[in-house]
């Protein structure tokens, strides 16, 4: 999918996709107002500790349970669970013993992650 064409409708596959220093793959769709990643783990991958300064985050658990860490509060999330992390606060996950599908949004979109 080029930068400069938005399609109405699209699958997994159209989006920009890479695989991190930690195996983890991201699919990255990005739009004039907002920004939204699919992310894939193996089971017990670990995302690291880090924060957004620019960007506040919501996701969503498509497929498996992850634990997650928004500054002081963990919490364990399954299908279903929603998940919101404000500007500048630090988060992690930590994938148990499934295979893991998020759903990430991002406002206003991230800088480094525009194709």
């Amino acid at each position: 999918m080029k930068s400069n064409e938005i399609p109405s409708f699209f699958t997994v596959h159209d989006l920009h996709s890479e695989t991190l220093e930690n195996g983890v793959q991201r699919g990255i769709f990005n739009a004039p107002g907002f920004q939204f990643l699919e992310y894939r783990f193996a089971p017990g991958a670990i995302f690291p500790v880090h924060s957004h300064e620019a960007n506040e985050q919501m996701g969503l658990v498509l497929e498996g349970s992850i634990e997650m860490t928004i500054g002081d509060e963990s919490r364990e999330l399954s299908p279903g669970d929603y998940y919101y992390i404000p500007r500048g606060v630090p988060h992690g996950v930590k994938t148990l013993d499934k295979p893991v599908r998020v759903l990430d949004l991002f406002s206003p979109p991230r800088e480094d992650l525009k194709r």
